[in-house]
C-alpha cells in the first residue's frame, strides 16, 4: 500500500518527494522535487524587479500616445511592455544631474516598423536640458529593437509620442 498526505494542496507520494532533515528545526520535512531551484529563482527574480523598478528622483514615463491609426487593435500588452523595458534603460542611463534633482519634461517621437525596429526617432519638447533630452532619447536607442508588431495588427508601423518626466 501507496503512503499518500495532502500537503498545503499537493498530493504527496513517496515516488516525488524525499524526506529531508531540518537542521534549523531537529526534524524531518518534506521536500518537493525543484523546491530548492524554485526558491532560488523567486529570490533572484525578487531582486531583479526591486532592482529595475526602483524609481530614480520620481523620474516617470508617461503612458504614450499611440499617434498613427490602430486599425481597431488594442496594443495595451504591446504598449505595457515597451513601457517596461524604456523605463529599466532609461533608469539605467539616468543622468547623474537628474539623480541630484534636476527636473524637466522631454517628449519623443519614433516610429515602431513591422519588425520592431525603431525609425525617426525625434526629439519634440526639450527638458531645457541637453543631458536630460540625450537620456530621453538614448532609452529609446538602447531599447531598439521592440517586439515585432502584433501579427493581428495589419499595418506596417506605429508612431508613438512618449513624455520622459524628470521630477
Amino acid at each position: 500500500m501507496e503512503c499518500r498526505r495532502f500537503t498545503e494542496g499537493r498530493q504527496v507520494t513517496a515516488a516525488n518527494v524525499k524526506v529531508d532533515a531540518d537542521p534549523e528545526l531537529d526534524e524531518d520535512r518534506i521536500v518537493f522535487p525543484g523546491e530548492r531551484q524554485m526558491k532560488l529563482v523567486a529570490f533572484i527574480l525578487s531582486l531583479a524587479m526591486s532592482a529595475s523598478s526602483a524609481p530614480v528622483q520620481d523620474s516617470s514615463i508617461d503612458v504614450p500616445t499611440i499617434l498613427s491609426d490602430t486599425q481597431g487593435y488594442d496594443f495595451a500588452r504591446y504598449m505595457t511592455a515597451l513601457i517596461t523595458r524604456v523605463r529599466y534603460n532609461w533608469y539605467s542611463i539616468m543622468p547623474e544631474v537628474a539623480r541630484k534633482g534636476e527636473k524637466g519634461r522631454a517628449v519623443v517621437v519614433f516610429t515602431i516598423v513591422r519588425d520592431g525596429k525603431v525609425q525617426d526617432l525625434r526629439l519634440l519638447a526639450s527638458s531645457g536640458n541637453r543631458v536630460l533630452d540625450r537620456a530621453a532619447t538614448g532609452a529609446i536607442q538602447i531599447s531598439s529593437p521592440f517586439a515585432v508588431l502584433p501579427s493581428e495588427f495589419k499595418g506596417d508601423r506605429i508612431t508613438l509620442q512618449l513624455p520622459f518626466e524628470y521630477n
